[in-house]
């Protein structure tokens, strides 16, 4: 998790259209917590499976770029080949608000997917994201796979420890 998250904070992306302004977040030391529910929507719409998760997951992190722009939330995309199987869209960017979609086809064992993500910072000392992972290929029984993560950070102050 803890990697996943920095990812999140740290890594960029080129993205079409990536002029918005960045997320701000204060530097330095961080609180994160994250808590992942996988679950399955039946065939008919009508019932949720609960298929596991983690969490809650509390850790530290350092974070030393002031902005954060929507191209850090798909590290994956780095990846070239990855990058042209998928279509990031960005929704909304400001100074408080992160909401971007990526849509991705079908790749190696991979179903294709949407992952819909918005980060909220009301302040620079916190922020609260949910990732929502849509899975697009039915499952054995005609039901749809789903996994969201919850993360939540709080600023603890402006020196990391190293």
């Amino acid at each position: 998790m803890k990697a996943a998250w920095l990812s999140v904070l740290l890594c960029t992306v080129a993205l079409e259209g990536a002029s918005a302004t960045p997320l701000k977040l204060a530097l330095g030391s961080w609180e994160r917590t994250d808590l992942l529910r996988n679950f399955s929507i039946s065939g008919d719409g009508q019932h949720e499976v609960e298929g596991g998760g983690s969490g809650p997951n509390t850790g530290r992190v350092c974070l030393a770029e002031q902005t954060i722009e929507s191209s850090a939330l798909y590290p994956g995309l780095k990846n070239p080949t990855l990058a042209k199987l998928c279509k990031v869209t960005t929704v909304s960017e400001t100074p408080t608000l992160i909401d971007s979609i990526v849509e991705c086809s079908a790749h190696d064992a991979m179903p294709p997917y949407i992952t819909h993500t918005v980060v909220s910072a009301s302040t620079p000392n916190s922020f609260t994201t949910i990732t929502e992972t849509t899975f697009l290929r039915p499952n054995y029984d005609g039901g749809i796979s789903r996994s969201t993560l919850y993360s939540r950070g709080r600023w603890l102050k402006d020196k990391c420890n190293k």
